[in-house]
């Protein structure tokens, strides 16, 4: 799990974080509070996660919280992760 987060990580910061260092951001920085996620940026993440983790977000899931930080991503795939074994 701690390569598929790095790898999601280095994906919100080269899209959507310009200038910022993935090792300098916070795995709770609100991605939706300071409006670095609109919902264009959400559907592309949301793309990206189901094509490069081949995660199948269902309608349930596709609520704003749960990708408002790198924590909360983390937890929905560890939910995902249960649910598969």
């Amino acid at each position: 799990m701690a390569d598929e987060m790095e790898t999601v990580r280095q994906f919100i910061v080269e899209q959507f974080l310009g200038g910022v260092r993935p090792a300098d951001f916070d795995d709770d920085y609100d991605l939706l509070d300071r409006s670095d996620l609109d919902s264009l940026r959400l559907l592309k993440l949301i793309s990206w996660l189901s094509a490069e983790l081949r995660v199948e977000i269902s309608d349930d899931e596709l609520f704003p919280g749960n990708f408002r930080s790198i924590n909360a991503i983390r937890a929905m795939l560890e939910r995902h992760s249960t649910a598969r074994t």
